[in-house]
């Protein structure tokens, strides 16, 4: 079902109510001050996007990248291992980032940073998460009223086809 499931979420994507939240959530967004025509354009420049199979992260996290480092240690070992026995006794093994000091104890070591270049970063983070909640409080009742239509509209059409792959596979 694999080409009828993304060909039924493109319509659902197409849909006259779904572009019309978009374009809603785009415009009260940007008056907020935040220009994205999509909420995947805020995605990537947050994380990045897969391009042809190449990662490429996405702007913000490029900036974070500048702002925070993660320091080479320069004693004992980068890796403590912790076994221990989990659900049903199966012992699971925790690989923890830190090393032995010259104390002798164990240290965890982590990003480093400058808090004064990072606030602006984290402001920004917490304006653009605020303004996309505020604008898509409506945009989720839409997106659900359109994929249950659409939905249901697969199942009256793929009916046979759901039933037999059932029966197959059960």
């Amino acid at each position: 079902f694999g080409q009828d499931f993304e060909d039924m979420y493109s319509r659902a994507e197409s849909d006259p109510r779904i572009v019309e939240a978009q374009a809603s959530w785009s415009a009260c967004m940007a008056e907020a001050g935040h220009d994205f025509a999509t909420q995947e354009d805020m995605y990537a420049y947050f994380w990045g996007t897969d391009t042809g199979g190449v990662w490429v992260e996405g702007e913000f996290q490029q900036r974070v990248n500048e702002v925070v480092t993660w320091p080479e240690p320069d004693f004992g070992e980068f890796d403590d291992v912790v076994e221990g026995e989990g659900s049903a006794g199966v012992t699971t093994t925790l690989i923890v980032e830190g090393g032995i000091g010259e104390d002798g104890e164990f240290e965890y070591f982590g990003p480093e940073y400058d808090i004064e270049e990072l606030q602006p970063l984290i402001d920004e983070e917490l304006a653009i998460a605020t303004a996309d909640y505020d604008c898509s409080k409506d945009m989720q009742d839409v997106w659900e009223e359109v994929y249950k239509e659409i939905e249901q509209l697969f199942i009256e059409e793929n009916l046979e086809r759901l039933m037999a792959f059932s029966e197959q596979n059960s």
